[in-house]
């Protein structure tokens, strides 16, 4: 991370949620504060700036720290912030918080395991499918359908499924960031859309439950990476070009 930014966010990132703009610009969480960083530039853009008064309408406890973020990839106006066993749905477009908010994580995302709903580290998406994420608490992952509300796989150990990561990472993600050449892409007329969150690394491979679920058997599916980063023991991964 470029030297502008204060120095607490050097040590450690707790969640990066994307701009609905040109995909460039992100927001990165720190305990109560806020920074904006030009992904593209790598430098902040303004910052670092308290969560309370600026992000309305998250609840209170909200602004003391984000645990994890994620944009909805099929909807550019909308992103995820993650509080202990609780979320809010953000309007981007808006800036506030959606009316009924927050609700309780295993409220709308029922399928996650009882750990997950407890509280979840990072959030990442697919870069292809929209309708797919991974979520990350402490040494585990889970692959999830957020459109269908189904778990596709695990949990599974981090250092089982995403390859080459430093053994801190292993131990637990802290955040998810994606990348500047991983544009939006729109899915209207606009030419704005979400992020896509996840790993500079090469594709992890989940074991996916069998079609019937029936005989204990399981498969090794490739679930397919992009650009971004992830970080973990308040350090970024270093960049590294996929095979």
């Amino acid at each position: 991370m470029a030297t502008d930014v204060q120095e607490s966010f050097n040590r450690r990132i707790h969640a990066v949620l994307r701009s609905r703009d040109e995909g460039r610009i992100a927001w990165f969480f720190k305990d109560s504060q806020y920074v904006r960083y030009d992904l593209k530039d790598d430098k902040g853009v303004s910052g670092p700036k308290r969560i309370q008064g600026n992000w309305h309408g998250v609840p209170e406890s909200f602004t003391r720290g984000i645990d994890a973020a994620r944009n909805r990839r099929d909807k550019p106006d909308v992103g995820y912030l993650f509080k202990d066993d609780q979320y809010v749905r953000y309007d981007l477009a808006a800036d506030r918080a959606g009316s009924g908010f927050p609700k309780t994580i295993e409220e709308g995302w029922s399928a996650l395991p009882a750990a997950f709903q407890l509280g979840i580290d990072a959030a990442a998406n697919h870069h292809s499918d929209h309708q797919v994420v991974w979520f990350f608490k402490d040494d585990q992952y889970v692959r999830y359908n957020a459109a269908t509300d189904k778990l596709l796989a695990g949990p599974a150990p981090i250092s089982q499924g995403w390859h080459g990561l430093p053994d801190s990472f292993t131990r637990r993600i802290d955040a998810a960031a994606p990348h500047v050449t991983d544009p939006p892409r729109s899915t209207s007329s606009r030419t704005t859309s979400t992020s896509s969150m996840t790993s500079w690394l090469t594709a992890p491979t989940l074991t996916t439950p069998s079609p019937s679920g029936t005989d204990g058997t399981s498969s090794h599916r490739p679930a397919s990476g992009a650009n971004g980063a992830v970080f973990g023991n308040g350090s970024p991964l270093p960049r590294r070009t996929r095979t």
